[in-house]
């Protein structure tokens, strides 16, 4: 039996966490785009982010020049949602700790290559990912029912 994983626009939570404190990647999108508009008239077409939790905050820059942070802790809605029109920029989100670095992306990669190898047919409908920083570790939770984890690095 092949093994196959289906991805049709699945509803994707991506949470950072650093000892008890958690927030959502959309929710630190979406203070950085808050922070961004109310300093600059430009629109917001390049965004790379830097979550360092173990500074409590994310670095960032706008458009190839804005320099700014947000702090990871004080943002007011932790779990807002964008909508993808909102979210109509390039955007690269990198996260730092203990001198190493790794991309989002690739930790999404990560685990849909660890889905698209098991034995099991899934299609994911809901993909659930808690990066644990202080563990330097992604947990998982798929379909509400399959939970994994994999390393960070």
């Amino acid at each position: 039996m092949s093994s196959t994983a289906v991805i049709e626009k699945p509803t994707l939570c991506f949470f950072v966490q650093y000892y008890k404190n958690e927030v959502n990647l959309t929710a630190i999108m979406n203070q950085i785009k808050k922070d961004f508009t109310e300093h600059s008239d430009e629109d917001l077409k390049d965004l790379d982010i830097y979550v360092k939790a173990e500074d409590n905050m994310a670095y960032y820059v706008a458009n190839h020049h804005y320099e700014s942070k947000v702090n990871l802790w004080n943002i007011s809605d932790t779990y807002s949602d964008l909508h993808e029109e909102e979210l109509d920029f390039h955007k690269n989100i990198i996260f730092q700790f203990r001198g190493k670095e790794i991309n989002a992306n690739e930790i999404i990669q990560n685990i849909i290559h660890t889905i698209h190898s098991s034995a099991q047919q899934v299609q994911i409908q809901d993909l659930e990912i808690y990066a644990k920083i202080e563990d330097e570790t992604a947990y998982y939770l798929v379909n509400h029912r399959i939970s994994k984890k994999l390393p960070l690095c």
